[in-house]
Formats: C-alpha cells, structure tokens, sequence
C-alpha cells in the first residue's frame, strides 16, 4: 500500500469523526441558546420562576363598551336684552371667560337719557312729596292729594329703576364661566332682544364633559339596577315596592 493512500484513508477518518462530533453536540449557537434557556428555566429540567399572591376577595369593576356621545354640562346662547346698535365687542373667538366678564356693549346713550329723565321725575315727586306732607299735617289740603303726591313718587321711582335696568342690560356680560364660540354678529349692526341667533355660545368646559353612552339594549336594565343598588346602599335608603292599578 503506497504512503499516499494511507494518507487519504486517514485523512478521510479525521473527517468522518468530525462530522459525527460536530452533529452529535449541534452547533454552537444552538448550545449556548440551549444552555442559557436551561438556565432561565424554560428548558428541560429547569426551574420555573413563579410569583406568589395573597388571596384577597375585592370587587371587580364592570365596563360596558358601547358608542355614545359627547355633550357639554352647560350651552349657553348670550343674547341681548335691548334693542340697539352694537358698539363693542369684547371677546375673541375661542377665549375663555369667566362670569361677569364684559362681552359687548349696546349703544347706552339712548338708555341714560332715559335714565336722567326718570330720575329727574322721581326727584322731582320726592319734593311733592315732601312738601303736601307738611300741607297735610296742618290740614291744608285734603287726603286724597297727598295720597296721589305718595303715588306718583312711588310710579316715579319704579320708573327710574326700569330704566336703570334698562341702561345696565346695554353691557352684555358672560353669565357662565366657558369658552366662547363663533361671533354671531359683527359691530355696526342693530340687534334686537327678539333675535335668534344671538351674540356668542359659550360652552362651559369645567365641570368636565359629561358622557352620554348609548350602550346595548340588553346591558341597560342590568347597569341600572347595580346603579340603583350602589345608591340605596350608599344613601342607606330601602327600596319601596309599588303595584299599579287600574
């Protein structure tokens, strides 16, 4: 046998040993894997790693999906309560107000002439007043005149304090705390109290939205009758029984 083939035919059992070792071991990725899951306990003959608990008896909150929809807790359409041309406005859209804050104004020189006249008047019947009570008392003039001297004070000065409402109306102020919307109306225009438009909306954004949820008909009885049992226990009131009659 020549030293050529012996050479080949031990080089070719190196070879084959090799092989059979590498297979039997698997690849060298694949045993560190092996060993690391052998490690963290998801191979064979690991340790599974577990978290323990107390027992405890709690309530389980109850969620029921369903499509709803959105609404603000208060929508207020700020109208005026005068007939004039409006002079000011005050607010920009989208701002946020808060109550009493000034939104617009309506022209309130037709108002306060109407005011200084009917003050004037209800001053001037003050002084009737006041001088057919000395009248009377020294039986100067008769009862029925100083009972119509009292009158009209009296008609005078509800006239005076109707025109001051009047003129305090031509201020338009926020009556919610929110945020305005679109401007109705630009300034120039007359506005009148009968309008329908208005000036602003104003949503109120706190207290938060309120959620308005249109849940299936066959979830509503059972959600209503554990809302009505949580307030009864809450309230400690008891639940009365009526029967209908006809």
């Amino acid at each position: 046998m020549s030293k050529r083939l012996i050479l080949g035919i031990v080089g070719a059992v190196v070879l084959l040993i090799g092989w059979l070792s590498f297979h039997h071991r698997g690849s060298p990725d694949e045993s560190s894997s092996t060993r690391s899951s052998g490690r963290r306990g998801a191979g064979p003959g690991g340790a599974v790693p577990v978290v323990a608990g107390k027992v405890e008896q709690k309530d389980v909150p109850i969620y029921l999906d369903g499509l709803g929809t959105v609404q603000a807790f208060n929508t207020v359409t700020v109208h005026t309560r005068v007939d004039g041309a409006l002079v000011q406005v005050n607010f920009s859209e989208g701002q946020d107000v808060k109550t009493g804050d000034l939104l617009a104004v309506v022209d309130p020189k037709p108002y306060q002439a109407a005011l200084d006249q009917a003050k004037a008047q209800a001053a001037l019947d003050q002084v009737t007043l006041k001088r057919q009570a000395d009248l009377r008392a020294r039986n100067v003039i008769a009862q029925q005149d100083y009972d119509t001297a009292v009158a009209n004070a009296q008609k005078s000065k509800a006239a005076a304090d109707a025109a001051q409402v009047n003129f305090d109306y031509c201020y338009i102020k926020s009556p919610i705390e929110g945020r305005t919307g679109v401007r109705l109306v630009d300034i120039g225009n007359v506005i009148h109290a009968a309008d329908q438009n208005g000036i602003v909306v104003i949503t109120q954004m706190h207290p938060h939205f309120r959620y308005v949820h249109a849940t299936g008909a066959k979830s509503v009885p059972n959600f209503e009758r554990r809302r009505r049992k949580r307030w009864l226990e809450s309230s400690g009131a008891r639940p009365r029984k009526y029967k209908h009659t006809r």
